[in-house]
């Protein structure tokens, strides 16, 4: 079946495999984002009873009308692939933004005209998405998100707000993945620097906390000069956030962009206490939980999906303050006591590791979609 993109299963751990046939349609592998991550982790663990179909912007894709024709040869290959039949289950990814909700709307009416179960995986939630569906998008979300068979969140807030909306199907909350080799911290190259080393590693857009570690780090370069800050990542609050750190006069805050493979590796090694202020309306920030299987202790704020697992005190510190001095006043208690930041990131690495291992993740995915397949299948729609 050439449209469907099957993954090797890797050695590292023994796969999981279904009763049923299920066909997830997925973002470019090599894509930057959160969808591409989790199935990069995960999709090795779930075996042969998933296979892939590739949906959405490739890599290095550009220009509107090789966009828009790709996104209609997507759908044309998807509904071949439906109708040749033999899958039992179909997971869609959308992310919560505009185009791919779009998308996925399309595909999603496709699966149901079949008679196919339909499962939905929501990755993330952004607010101004969230406020077109409560508003003008209600009416075309009932239509079709609200009528698929199950959906997956990855926070329990996100599940309420599906109930106001009117969803009466199951709802599964799950976590994002970690990548089994973010488990191995690398030691760091050469002589390490002196003091404290924090980490603030993102996307970098607006709510995302950057400018809030930078404001909490000059509170705190004053009270201990030997404190270091590192900003890795890429994004449109870039310049603002480097003017940032000139206006503020900071010589220990560097701004080194994007880091991926060894970089990113390098970066978290060099680490001592990882900072993620976000205001965002996160769904389950992978970055927090990379950090967490570093061993690294967090100071972070309860948002989305961190809210329903982060222990404050025992994993770092979580406060719902959007003030620099607050957000600085709990790295400060890790600055100062290193047998704390010891504690916190062993007990944070074995709760990355129980928790949200791409392993654990894929098995607790497999017995969704065990559960979504031992459902009657639903009647082919009319619309």
């Amino acid at each position: 079946m050439a449209a469907v993109r099957g993954r090797t299963v890797v050695a590292a751990g023994a796969p999981t495999v279904t009763a049923g046939k299920v066909l997830v349609t997925t973002v470019d592998p090599e894509a930057q984002g959160g969808v591409s991550a989790f199935w990069n982790a995960v999709g090795p663990f779930l075996g042969p009873s998933a296979e892939y179909f590739v949906v959405g912007r490739r890599h290095r894709e550009r220009g509107a009308a090789r966009i828009a024709a790709r996104i209609l040869a997507d759908w044309g290959r998807l509904r071949r692939v439906l109708d040749a039949g033999g899958f039992d289950l179909v997971h869609l990814n959308p992310s919560l933004g505009p185009k791919a909700l779009l998308r996925d709307a399309v595909s999603l009416a496709m699966v149901r005209r079949r008679g196919v179960r339909s499962l939905v995986f929501l990755h993330g939630w952004d607010p101004q998405t969230e406020a077109l569906l409560e508003g003008h998008w209600l009416s075309l979300f009932r239509r079709t998100y609200l009528r698929a068979d199950g959906i997956i969140v990855l926070a329990r807030e996100f599940e309420d707000r599906l109930r106001r909306m009117g969803y009466a199907g199951p709802i599964y909350v799950a976590t994002t993945a970690v990548p089994e080799h973010a488990f191995d911290r690398a030691p760091a190259d050469g002589p390490r620097p002196e003091g404290v080393r924090l980490l603030y590693l993102s996307r970098i857009e607006p709510r995302k906390g950057a400018a809030e570690a930078i404001r909490a780090f000059a509170l705190l370069e004053k009270r201990h000069p030997g404190v270091t800050l590192t900003l890795a990542g890429v994004g449109p609050e870039l310049p603002s956030l480097s003017a940032l750190i000139r206006d503020l006069g900071l010589t220990r805050a560097r701004l080194v962009g994007q880091v991926t493979g060894a970089m990113k590796t390098k970066v978290f090694a060099d680490a001592d206490i990882f900072v993620f202020p976000t205001l965002y309306g996160e769904g389950m920030p992978t970055v927090v939980l990379e950090a967490m299987a570093q061993g690294l202790p967090i100071v972070t704020r309860p948002v989305g999906g961190i809210a329903d697992f982060f222990e404050s005190g025992r994993m770092g510190y979580s406060t719902p303050s959007e003030d620099p001095a607050v957000i600085a006043s709990f790295v400060e208690r890790l600055v100062v006591d290193p047998d704390a930041r010891r504690a916190m990131g062993e007990y944070n690495r074995e709760f990355a590791r129980r928790r949200f291992h791409a392993s654990v993740v894929a098995d607790r995915l497999t017995s969704i979609h065990e559960e979504m397949m031992a459902r009657p299948a639903p009647p082919k729609a009319r619309s």
